[in-house]
């Protein structure tokens, strides 16, 4: 079941330090800066990670409104 405190990083989203990353067991472990300043892969894809991040918190600075 989804967490409804977050919401999954779209595609192209750039990943933040604080954000979440879905390991292969299903469980959710902070990225810790791993991925952070690179672009969110496609989640449509089995294949690829899974990134989320705290609905209330701030948005990606690619996506934010001008």
């Amino acid at each position: 079941m989804w967490d409804q405190r977050y919401r999954r990083l779209d595609e192209g989203e750039v990943i933040l330090a604080t954000d979440d990353c879905q390991q292969d067991d299903g469980s959710w472990l902070p990225d810790n800066g791993r991925c952070a300043g690179t672009k969110a892969p496609s989640p449509s894809y089995t294949s690829h990670r899974i990134y989320r991040r705290l609905a209330y918190s701030t948005p990606s600075p690619d996506t934010a409104p001008l």
